[in-house]
């Protein structure tokens, strides 16, 4: 709430946990700022590789997993998908830009890209 009004707002998020509160929060954001959704995904999950049971981390959760298995690998693609379908929605009905973010490139090279940014040609002395 310190963004009151007349701001430019950014939400950098993976899409997990979006709801109804979600929902409510960006539309009083938007009402009297400019807001702007940054979602971060990894493209491992997107497509997952076949490399037999794997261990992924986070914080001090773990979830171990047999990634040689088709149904597997397509559930974790279908998660990112349906994360990105879900904000994808909520920035359709407030009118926000999003811009996806891949945590195997640099994240200024991407946004700079996404936002329309050329590098200016390089001068010969």
């Amino acid at each position: 709430s310190a963004s009151k009004h007349d701001h430019l707002v950014c939400t950098i998020g993976d899409g997990f946990g979006i709801d109804d509160e979600t929902r409510k929060r960006a539309t009083h954001i938007a009402a009297h700022n400019d807001l702007m959704a940054l979602f971060v995904y990894d493209p491992m999950e997107v497509d997952l590789p076949n490399a037999g049971q794997l261990v992924f981390g986070h914080g001090a959760l773990q979830l171990e997993t047999y990634t040689a298995s088709a149904k597997v690998r397509d559930r974790f693609a279908r998660g990112v998908r349906e994360r990105q379908d879900a904000l994808d929605t909520v920035c359709r009905q407030r009118a926000t830009p999003r811009i996806s973010i891949s945590t195997a490139e640099d994240v200024l090279a991407q946004v700079s890209r996404q936002l329309g940014h050329r590098p200016s040609p390089s001068r010969v002395s």
